[in-house]
This record gives C-alpha cells, structure tokens and sequence, in this order.
C-alpha cells in the first residue's frame, strides 16, 4: 500500500499537470476566438510546467535507468527556472517596453540554468544542479544553491514587478468585480510565484541540515501545491473576464474611426477604467484636436504612428481618409498589433471608402463585437 508522503507526492504534481493542461484548453480556446498571437507563447509557458511535473513523477518508474533519471532530474529544473525568464521576457513584450533590467534578469535564468545542464550532461554528473534522495518509495530531486540561485531571485522580482501592476489596476478600475477579479489574480500570483517557491526552498533546506522527514513534505507536497493552488487562482480571474489580461496593461480608454473630414464614423469607449471629469475634458478636448489635425494625420498613411499628450497614449493608422485610433494610458505591443487587425476587419467590411458618414445599428454591432473579439474581450 501506498504511503501517505507518495499519495501527497503524486495527488500535489498531478493536480498541478491537470491545472495546467486545464489551463492550455482555456488558452487554445481563447487563442481561436481572439487570433492573439502572445496566447501561443502563454501556451509554450504552462505546457513548460506541465512537463516539469510530469518529469518529476516518470523518474519512479524509471529507476532501473540512472541515466535517463538523473536527465530528467536536470530537465525539470531547467523548464520551472526557464519558465520563469521567459514569463518576465513575454510580459516585457506584451507591454512593448523590453526594459533592459528585467530582460536581463529573464535571460539569466534560462542561459545560468541551461549552461548548467549542458555541462552536467557532458561530465554525467548532475550533482551541481540536485541530489536525488528516495522517501518511502518516491525518487526526489534536492536543488542545489546553483539552481536556486537561477530561479528564486527572478521569481521574486517577477511576482513584485507583476503584483505591483495589478495593485495599480485596482486602484484605477472603476467596476466593482473587476477589483475583485483582479485580487483573486493578484492572491493567484502570491501564492504561486512566492509562497510555492518559498516552501520548496525551505523545504530544502531543513533537508540538507538533517531533516528530511519534515523538509520533503514542505518542499514537495506544500511547495508544489501551493504553485497548482496559486496558478488555479489566476485562471479562475481569466475565464471570468478576459479584459483583466488584455486591458489591465495598457488600460484602454477608447478606440474611434475618424473621416478626413474631422467626422466620426465609429466610436467604442472600453469603460473599465476610472475616469475623473477632468480626464474626461481632456479626453474630450484631445478629440477635438485629433479631428481638426485630420488632414494632418493623413500623411502618415500606411504607418502606425503615436502621440503623447497629457498622460495619454494616441495610437492611429491611415488609410485612404479613414483615420483608426487608439487611446490609452499606456502604449504596448498588443494595442499596435490589435489595431492593426482592427483596421483589417473594418476595411474588410465596409470598403476602403463609405458611402455614407453613418454606419448603420446591425453593422456598428458587428465591430463592436470585432473589436471584443480582437482585443481578448470574448468571454
């Protein structure tokens, strides 16, 4: 009969595989409906956590090869720390920023942590990276400072940097459930990406002073659990709203057609986040001043082009005399590349000119549904 330390090991890694395939389903989901590309590198990230776990449970049934178990060993280490670089480097590059301090950060735990293995491949000798103890049965790999080294310090800047823009989004949000989404969210980061990895390496570490009994239950049932709890959490805030992934960042104001003319052709206001009545004016007033710079505007055909103004981020594209526009608070990646599907879509249904000033109430609809389907609003 199974120990009760091998069902928690198991029950803690195959939740944690189920989640995240739970997870990928969403995002293949999502990723058709939307045609956002950044949900296939999400994708690449929890399907790395998912091998990670599952690595972690095929060295019990292939004890007989040292070889192959010690690989494995190496291999789990590099998915979760590489895992960690490539979420800081993906969210760097849905903001479009690519901060060179937390980039560097990102590449550091992928490159330390995979050098490291490549070396121990070569010397076949991976006692730099883990140490593998058996309890009650269960084959467990024991990282080495090295490997903490490559993973905890990004892990703890990557929670920080992340809980700190959903602690801002907050603030900002005017809709009582988004908040309340978003700190599900923000209680799903904490507790996956600090309270997981902290019990993990403290669970470690009463291991290498002496004490496994206690130490390989924090570290490998708690830790692990923590991370599938936490990562369960997020997902939860995902499917109920979407925005709070797509919007959050860049905290869409409004997106508009404009006629050469200074005429508007289309409007949709996001309404997710507040607005004083000053911004209001603002808002108001730098429309006016889009319009009337109209003819201006449209010397700039063919490009994507931003304008700053009073906090404000002025995203636009041109074609024929049709003017696209985003505003923001903050420019990113994600709002250049949905505009740009956006203005594909209403060329798409409407021509490369109207006939009319006006859009009639079915086809105005369907951009408006265009336009929740392109920006990852499809719930």
């Amino acid at each position: 009969m199974a120990s009760a330390f091998a069902i928690a090991y198991y029950f803690s890694h195959l939740s944690s595989i189920l989640v995240g395939l739970a997870l990928v389903v969403v995002n293949i989901k999502k990723e058709r409906q939307t045609k956002i590309l950044f949900l296939h590198l999400m994708t690449i990230i929890i399907l790395n956590y998912v091998l990670a776990n599952l690595a972690l449970i095929l060295p019990n049934f292939l004890e007989s090869k040292i070889q192959w178990v010690d690989i494995l060993g190496g291999l789990v280490i590099v998915l979760l720390a590489s895992n960690v670089g490539l979420l800081i480097i993906f969210f760097e590059a849905f903001d479009g920023e690519m901060r060179l301090y937390r980039v560097a950060h990102g590449i550091v735990s992928i490159t330390g942590i995979s050098t490291a293995f490549m070396v121990s491949l070569i010397l076949n000798d991976f006692s730099v990276m883990f140490t593998t103890v058996k309890k009650e049965g269960v084959l467990i790999f024991l990282w080495t400072p090295l490997s903490y080294f490559f993973t905890v310090p990004a892990i703890v800047l990557f929670s920080y940097w992340t809980l700190k823009n959903i602690s801002s989004s907050i603030q900002a949000t005017r809709n009582f459930k988004h908040r309340q989404q978003m700190k599900i969210m923000g209680s799903g980061v904490a507790i996956a990406f600090i309270l997981g990895p902290v019990a993990s390496f403290f669970g470690d570490f009463l291991s290498f002073l002496g004490l496994p009994k206690i130490g390989l239950w924090i570290a490998e049932f708690a830790g692990y659990f923590f991370m599938s709890f936490g990562i369960a959490l997020i997902l939860l805030s995902y499917v109920l709203d979407n925005s709070l992934l797509f919007l959050q960042s860049s905290r869409l104001e409004r997106l508009m057609v404009i006629h050469e003319t200074g005429l508007p052709i289309y409007d949709y206001v996001f309404n997710v986040y507040d607005s004083s009545s000053t911004n209001d004016l603002i808002l108001s007033g730098l429309i006016v001043a889009i319009r009337g710079l109209a003819h201006e505007i449209l010397k700039t055909s063919g490009t994507l082009e931003t304008i700053k103004f009073r906090g404000l981020e002025i995203v636009f594209s041109v074609h024929n005399e049709l003017i696209f526009i985003v505003i923001a608070q903050k420019k990113s990646t994600f709002i250049n590349r949905a505009l740009k599907h956006f203005r594909d879509s209403f060329l798409g249904q409407f021509g490369t000119s109207l006939d009319s000033y006006e859009i009639s109430p079915g086809s105005y609809q369907i951009m408006n549904e265009e336009v929740e389907r392109i920006f990852g609003l499809v719930t």
